[in-house]
């Protein structure tokens, strides 16, 4: 089995050269990045990304794209910076 390549803070090294530090920080790196994942979810299919477009682009299913749809109402107003978190992510 060959070693892994990961980006971690803009630098690539494998997983076998990973200190539990750069671990720590890659996986924060992915929280905050899909600490909000539903919320962008809306806000895509709400500004006309077809739901087919949003799995293609994310990874995730269309069975799942439907929940978090169906989950709340779509959002109203505009700013990326200012979504909100949902309470179950």
């Amino acid at each position: 089995m060959s070693p892994q390549q990961l980006t971690v803070s803009h630098e690539t090294c494998t997983v076998w050269d990973m200190t539990a530090e750069e671990a720590e920080q890659m996986l924060t790196e992915w929280v905050t990045v899909t600490r909000d994942r539903d919320n962008r979810v809306r806000w895509a299919v709400s500004a006309g990304v077809s739901k087919y477009r949003v799995s293609q682009l994310t990874g995730i299913g269309r069975s799942t794209i439907d929940r978090i749809l169906a989950r709340l109402p779509r959002p109203q107003g505009p700013a990326m910076g200012h979504l909100e978190a949902d309470s179950d992510h």
